[in-house]
């Protein structure tokens, strides 16, 4: 249960009593919706930002025609107004191309009301595995020629058993379908018989591999690369 949220309750005693018995929430008296036939009560309790997180005590006590007073308390219920967090994430790739599948691997904080929703441009992700125990979900999300170039966020919708959602949006990956470009800045020397000359050259995006520059079908031999 959650804030807002109604609790019902049906209590039958095993003989009739003397008054209206006293039934407190979480220690709060409180102006309950009652009604009573017989010996069957029926109670409704609107939860309040008085009743605390965590474990909620429900307690009755009562007389009978005797004066014979007795007490119980019930632990029924849990008030739980936390949404349910994400606390690990792996996303592989997170550089992709068009055709490409996303695996998003990710762990929870507590019990789940239903199965988490993976999108992508709200295409629903799939399921590829879940363990309950390590609370763990593994999805599978296709990247489509409709999906433009950049950085895209990977949403995930997970609701807990009280209703509380999470929306998290922070998971992002890379679409790149266009081919590096690169800049020359320097050759030296321009003029040359034989010998050793220098190329220097940008790239517009970071590279997977080193470059290879052939001369005359000639390969250049490699040297360094810097990230200024």
């Amino acid at each position: 249960f959650r804030l807002n949220d109604t609790v019902i309750l049906s209590i039958t005693y095993n003989e009739k009593l003397a008054d209206t018995p006293v039934i407190t929430f979480n220690n709060n008296t409180t102006t309950f919706v009652r009604y009573i036939n017989n010996r069957t009560e029926t109670i409704t309790y609107y939860i309040t930002d008085r009743d605390n997180e965590g474990t909620a005590t429900i307690k009755f006590t009562a007389k009978d025609l005797y004066d014979n007073q007795s007490s119980d308390s019930l632990y029924l219920l849990y008030i739980d107004n936390k949404k349910p967090e994400i606390t690990y994430v792996s996303i592989t790739p997170v550089q992709l191309q068009w055709g490409n599948n996303v695996y998003l691997k990710f762990k929870y904080n507590e019990a789940l009301l239903s199965e988490p929703v993976v999108s992508l441009n709200n295409r629903a992700g799939i399921l590829q595995s879940f363990d309950l125990n390590a609370g763990t979900y593994y999805y599978k999300i296709v990247v489509n020629a409709g999906d433009m170039q950049g950085l895209i966020p990977l949403y995930v919708s997970l609701t807990d058993l009280a209703g509380n959602n999470t929306l998290d949006s922070a998971y992002k990956i890379n679409v790149d379908v266009s081919p590096a470009t690169f800049t020359i800045k320097s050759i030296a020397p321009k003029n040359i018989n034989s010998g050793t000359a220098t190329i220097i050259f940008d790239s517009n995006e970071p590279l997977a591999d080193s470059p290879v520059v052939w001369i005359n079908d000639n390969t250049a031999t490699y040297f360094s690369k810097s990230n200024l």
